[in-house]
């Protein structure tokens, strides 16, 4: 990150601001959390030139979670020198005594994004501040609720604070790229850039690809890991159009549908999800230090939730020391309308995130 920091200072000796977006497009466990820690500590170290004034006054981590992300806390943590100026925003009145102290740094959520920026808006002393911003996955909903946080400090004085229909939300991001404040600087990081996140910020100011964390031994090649099942199922539904109305449904589509009935089958998921643990409990879980983990990703989010507590059956009954947990988004069952939250499902306390602390994990998203 060290190219991101010439580039802001050589930007405030050119210009006297700071008010630069960057878009880092770093490959997923290339050590991505540690580079956003690197910078955040970067970014405190740099001082206007000749004078011993900060660079840059107010450095805030935002993670994605709605909990603060423990990766970017263990990794925080590791900085030693940071203990006293860095500050982790883990319950609510975190946030406004760290920014009524001016610590440093502050790592909180994405969710807080809107606050904060309100606040600096419309407080004189917290305006005059130089506010460096550091995204992590900064591909989530842009079109959202991120780009509606960065709109707020640019909006007309007229217009309402309650959110109003926006006829073209990619010009409306265009607009506030242009109309940036120059006492802030966003840096987006992110290993899936889409395409209204390479709007708001830019192209990928540095990047560094899937391809070179693999040559570089940084990262597995999953690809490379993947085993496909080929399945032969019977299905006793009504799922196949009449003769007469074939026509009207494209073999995809067709094709779609019964795959889906048949690989939400239960008797079929208690089968494949036998075979997969046998799978990862001889091959996997003796990788990495007994620390490897495994993926299965299912065709939809009912499907995963089965396959969850199939697989959490099993491992109960056969004394298993090592735990499945289940990635989605929450949604509605389909079925039963039970709203079904990540939290829930994986019986987290609060503040926790579906991480183990177990030797091995499979994931189910």
């Amino acid at each position: 990150m060290r190219k991101v920091a010439d580039d802001i200072s050589a930007q405030f000796a050119a210009k006297a601001d700071i008010g630069r977006k960057y878009l880092v497009n770093h490959s997923a466990g290339s050590g991505k959390t540690l580079t956003i820690c690197w910078l955040a500590d970067r970014l405190h170290s740099l001082f206007k030139p000749g004078t011993s004034e900060k660079l840059v006054d107010l450095v805030f981590i935002l993670t994605d979670r709605k909990s603060l992300d423990t990766n970017i806390k263990d990794d925080i943590e590791n900085f030693t020198h940071l203990k006293d100026v860095a500050g982790l925003a883990g319950k609510a009145d975190d946030l406004p005594r760290f920014l009524a102290e001016r610590k440093p740094i502050i790592v909180t959520t994405q969710q807080k994004f809107a606050w904060v920026l309100e606040e600096i808006q419309k407080k004189a002393e917290l305006k005059k501040l130089r506010v460096a911003f550091l995204i992590d996955e900064a591909h989530r909903s842009q079109e959202g609720q991120m780009a509606a946080a960065i709109r707020l400090p640019f909006r007309k004085t007229d217009e309402p604070d309650a959110d109003a229909p926006e006829p073209d939300p990619e010009e409306q991001i265009a607009n506030v790229i242009r109309e940036h404040d120059l006492n802030q600087l966003f840096v987006a990081f992110t290993a899936t850039p889409a395409p209204a996140t390479i709007t708001l910020f830019g192209e990928p100011f540095d990047t560094y690809s899937e391809a070179e964390a693999i040559a570089e031994g940084y990262i597995v090649d999953v690809a490379a890991s993947i085993i496909s099942y080929k399945t032969l199922y019977n299905l006793h539904c009504t799922v196949v159009p009449k003769l007469d109305e074939e026509k009207l449904y494209p073999k995809g589509v067709v094709s779609k549908a019964l795959q889906n009935v048949a690989f939400q089958d239960d008797g079929l998921i208690q089968y494949k999800s036998e075979v997969m643990l046998r799978i990862f409990e001889k091959d996997v879980m003796p990788l990495i230090g007994a620390r490897a983990k495994a993926m299965i990703v299912t065709t939809s989010r009912v499907a995963g939730l089965r396959y969850f507590q199939i697989a959490k059956e099993k491992l109960k009954e056969r004394g298993a020391d090592y735990k499945v947990l289940y990635a989605f988004s929450d949604f509605v069952h389909p079925e039963t309308n039970a709203p079904i939250s990540e939290h829930a499902v994986n019986e987290l306390r609060d503040g926790e995130l579906t991480r183990s602390g177990s030797r091995a994990t499979i994931t189910a998203s």
